[in-house]
């Protein structure tokens, strides 16, 4: 019985996004696969969380804290089938054949609101700063523009981000891709640890987490690099609150380090 109001919300969640992607879904026998067992997915680690919440009165646990990311991958894989197995993609369009890949048609449309902004930021700079590290160099100056502009100093390069060095040193459509679900799931995961560390229950803080990383900033923007902070304010907003309830050095460190 416990499960009876997760489940009727997923279900009532699944259909709602079945007939918003019903194109999408109607494309491919597989893909409408892929949704029906990422679907179920969610509803397991649903009932991981109702078998958590149900061990523990505060806290997320650790049992609670995988049930969150789980499900939190489970709803992202659902949503993005049509990117992981299919033909579409969550980058900035054309990627100008910079690794040797072509889009057709032009990539992020129908998933980005403005998907040639990472064409003029996002894409020149991964390649330029994936070209450097794998030539043993950190690109400071960038002289490609005007008589040269700084690029390491400018935040929008994310030259020395640990979140972004993976696409850095192997950057590519598929990577790409991958990079900008993962930071989604990051997302959700994230602020469902921070509702959970605030009192919600594990079934409340994982549909905040879900409110927040399948936003409109984190959906329609999922190219753009101001994501790598954004995905982790959730975690700062705790840290904050966890320093105001009680300080200690260890606390602070956790809000220094977020």
């Amino acid at each position: 019985m416990k499960l009876v109001r997760p489940i009727s919300m997923t279900v009532v969640l699944g259909a709602v996004v079945a007939w918003r992607r019903r194109d999408v879904l109607a494309e491919s026998p597989l893909l409408a696969l892929w949704f029906l067992g990422c679907s179920a997915l969610f509803v397991f680690f649903l009932g991981r969380l109702q078998d958590a919440g149900s061990r523990s009165e505060g806290g997320a646990g650790r049992g609670g804290r995988a049930a969150l990311l789980g499900l939190a991958i489970a709803a992202v894989a659902g949503l993005y089938g049509d990117v992981l197995i299919g033909s579409r993609t969550t980058i900035s369009a054309p990627w100008f054949n910079l690794v040797g890949e072509e889009l057709d048609p032009a990539a992020g449309f129908g998933h980005l609101v403005d998907p040639w902004a990472g064409f003029f930021i996002e894409g020149p700079a991964l390649y330029l700063t994936g070209a450097a590290f794998r030539a043993g160099e950190i690109p400071y100056w960038n002289p490609f523009e005007a008589c040269g502009t700084p690029f390491a100093a400018n935040g929008e390069t994310a030259v020395f981000s640990v979140l972004q060095l993976p696409l850095h040193l192997a950057p590519s459509l598929w990577a790409w891709d991958l990079f900008a679900l993962a930071r989604i799931v990051l997302a959700i995961w994230f602020a469902a640890l921070a509702a959970r560390g605030l009192g919600a229950s594990h079934c409340s803080a994982a549909f905040a987490g879900l409110a927040w990383g399948l936003g409109g900033v984190f959906v329609l923007f999922a190219n753009l690099v101001h994501l790598n902070t954004a995905l982790a304010l959730p975690l700062v907003l705790l840290a904050v609150e966890a320093v105001i309830e009680r300080r200690s050095p260890l606390r602070t460190a956790a809000l220094a380090a977020a």
